[in-house]
């Protein structure tokens, strides 16, 4: 988290950026971390988007320790054959179950309620349904899942981020 926090530091010095311009994703662990990096410094980022990234919960971790002092915009997206196990005995947990709890503790987070449901049909080499979960409260939670995708950076996912979340994210 140190090495984040001095890289965005970094950049947004470099670059003339702040933090209402500033916006974080990652790929599994990557995911992981930007969920972990936000529950610590959520005033250095305006956004997250996690993709296909386990939760606190999948190595015994608890949500107690994530206390985002902001609300912040998020969407996770999942691919809907992300059915693996990870951590072991009580600690075990579904990548469903982890994306649930995911998705409830940004929702709760930021004070949200669903509001639409929309399911798409995309080419990004291939057919896909995706099926989007819109929570609209003190910051939006989108929930995304991709049919027929496993454990992967889903497809499209880059595409549709940044100019359906990120670039319309221009104040904190």
């Amino acid at each position: 988290l140190s090495f984040l926090d001095a890289l965005i530091a970094r950049v947004q010095t470099d670059f003339g950026t702040d933090a209402c311009r500033t916006y974080m994703t990652g790929f599994s662990n990557g995911a992981m971390m930007t969920n972990s990096f936000v529950a610590v410094h959520a005033d250095k980022v305006a956004a997250i988007a996690p993709v296909s990234g386990g939760w606190i919960t999948a190595y015994g971790g608890s949500e107690a320790e994530l206390t985002p002092a902001l609300p912040v915009p998020v969407w996770t997206w999942r691919g809907s054959n992300e059915t693996f196990v990870t951590g072991v005995g009580k600690n075990a947990r579904s990548r469903t179950q982890q994306d649930q709890e995911q998705l409830a503790f940004w929702v709760e987070h930021n004070n949200a309620v669903l509001t639409s449901t929309v399911t798409e049909t995309l080419n990004y080499g291939v057919p896909r349904t995706y099926i989007t979960k819109l929570h609209d409260g003190d910051a939006r939670v989108w929930f995304t899942e991709v049919q027929g995708t496993g454990h992967l950076y889903q497809p499209g996912a880059a595409d549709l981020i940044w100019p359906r979340l990120f670039s319309q994210i221009v104040e904190q």
